[in-house]
């Protein structure tokens, strides 16, 4: 047969209409011209089934979606890129202002005060130490998170950033004012530190000093002293105690001599059973001051106390 009228019976042949001596002249011809073999080929060969729109609208949504996530994923890493060195940078400067301030009241209060005076007005300085404290604890916590955690607790790391900033604002009142309010107090019960007081109530101390003894007698026995200060931008207050036993004729010229101290405004003497107390101010500084003698135990006790605003 000819290649023409085979090539009309190949659509026929393929899906097996051909009567069986078609179907052997078909193959015998295939088996010898190879341009009809190329066109059965061609002709059985799959045909590619085109998309419908429907595909194609999907495809294109499921790429936006990855380019949008992808996006989104890049922004995302950005930002914790940005709060991991802002939380960096927040620490470092923060360590290094709470090492500052850790010196200047170690180092620059202890130069100039004998020691920290530690109850409620003392408590007060500490609390600003904590404050000052705040930034560096939270950014270190914060950075541990993000070590730890890479890529989970984002909530609670950025909450932490987010509270970075009232607590750098709060870490910088506290160390300012460490250096604007000292030392707000300092205090002493060494009785080798008699009469050594802080410079700023120097003369307030030096008024309450015609009540004191210029030093502790050499004859004292059983000595306590004690002196606090508690001083910010506002005010001053301090308070000094001592006490010692004394043999009975130095006993009675101290007392004899504080009976007749003028230098005691609103003077008062009080009697009671062995002790006898006498109580006043002393001017211009308004420094109170009371003396106690205990006849029974030959003892002597002075106190002072003094509080104004600047």
């Amino acid at each position: 047969m000819k290649c023409e009228i085979i090539r009309d019976l190949l659509p026929l042949y393929i899906e097996n209409l051909c009567s069986e001596e078609s179907c052997r002249e078909v193959e015998a011809h295939l088996a010898s011209c190879g341009r009809c073999r190329a066109e059965y080929r061609n002709m059985t060969a799959e045909v590619p089934v085109a998309e419908t729109d429907e595909e194609r609208v999907q495809k294109i949504l499921k790429e936006a979606d990855l380019f949008i996530n992808s996006k989104k994923e890049v922004e995302r890493s950005f930002v914790d890129h940005v709060l991991r060195v802002f939380n960096l940078i927040v620490f470092c400067l923060a360590a290094v202002c709470n090492v500052l301030a850790a010196a200047v009241v170690i180092f620059g209060y202890g130069l100039r005060y004998p020691s920290v005076y530690l109850d409620y007005k003392g408590f007060l300085q500490i609390f600003i130490i904590l404050y000052a404290l705040c930034p560096t604890v939270i950014s270190l916590v914060n950075l541990c998170i993000m070590k730890r955690y890479p890529g989970r607790k984002k909530i609670l790391t950025r909450v932490l950033s987010g509270v970075l900033v009232p607590a750098v604002l709060a870490g910088l009142i506290g160390t300012v004012s460490l250096f604007l309010i000292p030392p707000f107090c300092s205090a002493t019960s060494r009785i080798t530190a008699y009469m050594k007081v802080d410079k700023d109530v120097e003369d307030s101390v030096r008024a309450a000093a015609v009540c004191f003894p210029a030093a502790v007698p050499e004859a004292a026995e059983a000595a306590v002293y004690h002196y606090s200060k508690f001083s910010t931008l506002f005010e001053d207050s301090w308070e000094m105690e001592a006490g010692w036993n004394l043999p009975k004729q130095e006993f009675e010229s101290e007392k004899k001599r504080i009976s007749e101290l003028r230098a005691l405004s609103r003077k008062s003497e009080t009697k009671s059973g062995t002790e006898y107390t006498v109580s006043g101010m002393v001017y211009p500084e308004g420094v109170s001051v009371t003396v106690v003698f205990d006849d029974a135990a030959g003892r002597i006790e002075y106190r002072a106390h003094f509080s104004g605003s600047k």
